[in-house]
């Protein structure tokens, strides 16, 4: 599934009408979902009332095709009730939220009360737990044992987290009423061989082939394929954000024909030069060959 970025005029406005256009293009490369406004979404950035706009226009773009993911997570837990009520309304098919950023998320109580207040707004709708190790200084194994109990809507959690020892543990106490989206690219093997159903990331925007060949060679037990295919795949994503990071993958879509425009403050976009160090970096390391 790709954490969809959120196309952008130069002046930072909304382009909404290139909506339709990257979602096209994700469902040609093989995409099987869609993940909105989240941190690659730079919904961090947007207003409420653009996160809702966005939603909007993913969910219609994509009519059905696939699943679309909504992030309603919002440092005010009242504004995350509001987008998770819109977008129920607007039929999305599951909301995810990850933690306001300032919260003194210490305890498994304190997160879990954070994860039902959001997720009571549209108790009806899946909630994937979008879990980040630096966001949640705590045990996510015993959350996701006191959310089954609590939260009767979670059904997932976005594993952002290279610890795959804990996806593992997660997975154990889970016992199949909790799925785990995995969310670092550059261990999507890892992720998958530690029993990921799912992964969730910002490369598969743009590296679709070359992230389906590494699902493709775990499935049938190539894991020599898989390894080189991974390291190929994390060599091309240490070049881009060795570029600018966020900035960098968004300028990767205008590279394919697909332009979400720039970053929005705090990203800052990248200027004329960088954009050509990078286009040059990448022709450097073959990159045309690996996304075929």
């Amino acid at each position: 599934m790709a954490a969809t970025f959120t196309p952008m005029h130069e002046d930072g406005s909304l382009k909404l009408e290139m909506v339709k256009p990257v979602v096209d293009h994700l469902i040609n490369s093989g995409m099987v979902g869609l993940y909105v406004c989240g941190t690659t979404g730079e919904g961090h950035a947007l207003t409420t009332d653009e996160r809702r706009a966005v939603a909007e226009a993913y969910i219609d773009a994509s009519a059905g095709r696939v699943p679309v993911i909504v992030h309603v997570g919002h440092n005010s837990l009242f504004e995350a009730r509001s987008l998770a009520d819109h977008a129920r309304a607007s039929e999305a098919s599951a909301i995810s939220a990850m933690l306001p950023w300032h919260a003194a998320a210490r305890n498994v109580d304190t997160v879990a009360d954070c994860i039902e207040t959001v997720a009571s707004a549209a108790p009806d709708l899946p909630f994937v737990f979008y879990h980040l190790p630096h966001n949640n200084d705590i045990d996510v194994v015993e959350l996701v044992q006191r959310l089954m109990i609590q939260v009767p809507s979670v059904s997932a959690v976005k594993f952002t987290d290279p610890r795959t020892h804990i996806l593992q543990n997660v997975l154990d106490v889970a016992d199949g009423k909790v799925s785990v989206y995995f969310g670092v690219d550059e261990m999507l093997a890892s992720g998958l061989l530690a029993g990921a159903q799912v992964a969730i990331g910002s490369t598969y925007n743009f590296a679709a082939a070359s992230n389906l060949r590494i699902v493709e060679a775990v499935d049938r037990g190539d894991l020599e394929a898989a390894r080189m295919e991974q390291a190929r795949a994390a060599h091309v994503i240490r070049v881009i954000l060795s570029h600018g990071g966020l900035a960098a993958q968004k300028q990767m879509m205008s590279f394919l024909g697909v332009d979400c425009g720039p970053t929005r403050l705090p990203h800052r976009a990248l200027q004329p030069s960088q954009v050509q160090a990078l286009q040059s970096n990448l022709d450097d390391i073959g990159f045309s060959s690996l996304i075929k």
